[in-house]
């Protein structure tokens, strides 16, 4: 049986890229994402994303969905524009500085969200 990563890859439309990191495998498609944890960890930083983005209250997230493909469950989310110096703008609202590595950007409205915690 296929891997879920190479569901995606094979398919006829496959990712233009694919970052696979310590947790997750991310495929990067025009207009979305998709997030497919490798390990505990990446099961871990799927489930937080979904919660932060449904919890009004809570930093801003880039829309997030989270299906059950094979037993994982895999978020796609809506793709942002990376804003490249996050660290260093003192202009950036407070919650920036939770977010892990500075992983903000600007969503087609201006809203600026995170896209990995």
């Amino acid at each position: 049986m296929k891997s879920a990563v190479e569901l995606f890859v094979n398919s006829p439309c496959p990712p233009e890229e694919v970052i696979e990191s310590r947790t997750r495998t991310v495929l990067m498609y025009d207009g979305v994402v998709v997030k497919i944890p490798r390990n505990d960890e990446g099961v871990l930083a799927n489930s937080m994303e979904l919660r932060t983005y449904l919890d009004p209250e809570g930093i801003p997230v880039a829309p997030v969905m989270s299906f059950d493909l094979d037993g994982l469950n895999v978020n796609v989310m809506e793709r942002v524009s990376p804003h490249p110096y996050a660290f260093r703008d003192r202009g950036l609202p407070w919650w920036v500085g939770c977010v892990d590595c500075g992983q903000v950007g600007y969503r087609d409205n201006g809203e600026l969200v995170a896209y990995d915690l």
